[in-house]
């Protein structure tokens, strides 16, 4: 497998967080809170077409409009994953942190969407070779 650097995804430079909300009280809202809470000293980018602005964060309505590649994409989303995966695989090897994730059987990391259909399904190995998912 070789060396991975594990850093961009527990101390990224920069991250995007796709799907955050407007909405208080939130999930979708409260990630973004907390990393303005702490300060976090990256950039910080959010993916949402319904808004200019969220807590003093701007707003871009998708990802090809982003100023840099960010080091981790945190995924807020259950719906459009393959698509939205396609387009952060164009980005080349970026850390992937998806909200619904879930681990099923041995070793097996697999995302569905809210109807519970299979999007993606990847090997913890070979997610790990790739460089996050």
């Amino acid at each position: 497998m070789g060396d991975m650097n594990l850093e961009p995804f527990f101390n990224p430079k920069s991250l995007v967080i796709i799907g955050a909300s407007r909405k208080e009280f939130t999930f979708n809202q409260t990630v973004l809170r907390n990393l303005l809470d702490i300060r976090f000293r990256g950039n910080i980018y959010i993916i949402n077409p319904n808004t200019d602005e969220l807590l003093g964060i701007r707003s871009y309505n998708n990802l090809s409009s982003l100023p840099e590649v960010p080091e981790l994409a945190i995924i807020m989303l259950r719906n459009n994953l393959k698509d939205l995966f396609e387009e952060l695989g164009k980005f080349g090897k970026i850390w992937v942190h998806e909200e619904s994730m879930r681990l099923f059987a041995e070793m097996c990391l697999t995302v569905k969407n809210q109807n519970d259909e299979l999007v993606c399904q990847i090997t913890a190995g070979a997610a790990i070779a790739a460089g996050g998912y």
